[in-house]
């Protein structure tokens, strides 16, 4: 039997920070992933980050990785004093604010207990900086345990705790072992025929436009009687936590400009709202 730690190799992000020169991942004995320094504009850009009331997510091949985000670059030194920047695990009114005026590049995303930060006017490098959580984010999350002295070390640990927690039955994620694996042998029994508008894919390597989904949400019931294939916009409108989960999904707009005109002789229910 494969085991645990073979199982969390990760190699699709590894892959993926790499092709677009990113810091390549570490991985722990426990195999927990750890991430410093994910240029948060690209991968926002892209449409391949999420935010809810709870946390913060990066999107990789379907994947969420939950994190936090930090000005790796800060005016440390005030009047002699070390003054190392927030970080935040919400959408708190200073991440809107950098994300309306398009300054979010400012940003780094991370899943790490510790992260190195530049003082940008002597340029000296602080390495293995703990970081305090920023105060509006704990006003937001003020009903969970998060206190002004939560720091990047207690997200750490915590996520890793929930990982070890669900580590013999699931992934970090909260699927099964062996998902990919149930997702493809479901979705190939329906021929790739969408179960809500009847779309197929055209060609073989378009099947990645159509995904398995978990009818109650509940990740550990995989029965056929718990799935519905469904196309990448299906997927999106099933209900409002995906619609914002997908919100600026590439692979959605990708399968729109692909399929368009299918989508319409099918009659598809959400076509309309990307004319």
């Amino acid at each position: 039997m494969t085991n645990s730690t073979q199982l969390y190799k990760f190699q699709k992000l590894r892959r993926y920070l790499k092709e677009n020169g990113y810091p390549d991942i570490e991985i722990d004995r426990d195999g927990f992933i750890m991430i410093r320094g994910l240029d948060f504009k690209s991968i926002f850009k892209a449409g391949d980050v999420s935010f809810d009331n709870e946390g913060i997510y990066v999107h990789i091949d379907g994947v969420r990785y939950k994190g936090y985000m930090f000005k790796p670059e800060y005016s440390v030194m005030h009047s002699g004093t070390k003054k190392f920047p927030k970080f935040h695990l919400v959408q708190c009114g200073i991440i809107q604010q950098f994300i309306d005026e398009s300054k979010f590049e400012k940003y780094m995303f991370a899943i790490s207990r510790t992260n190195t930060v530049v003082d940008y006017k002597t340029k000296y490098r602080y390495a293995k900086v703990k970081l305090n959580v920023c105060a509006l984010c704990q006003q937001i999350l003020k009903n969970s345990i998060i206190t002004k002295e939560y720091t990047s070390e207690n997200f750490f640990d915590e996520e890793k705790e929930k990982f070890m927690a669900k580590k013999i039955r699931t992934d970090w994620n909260g699927y099964v072992f062996g998902w990919p694996n149930i997702s493809k042998a479901y979705r190939k029994s329906k021929n790739f025929l969408c179960e809500n508008c009847s779309i197929s894919p055209k060609v073989e390597k378009h099947q990645m436009y159509w995904d398995t989904h978990h009818i109650e949400r509940d990740k550990l019931k995989n029965d056929d009687k718990d799935l519905q294939c469904l196309c990448k916009l299906c997927h999106k409108h099933v209900d409002e936590i995906h619609e914002k989960e997908m919100k600026n999904s590439t692979m959605v707009k990708q399968f729109i400009e692909i399929y368009r005109e299918d989508l319409i002789l099918k009659a598809n229910p959400y076509i309309h709202l990307y004319r």
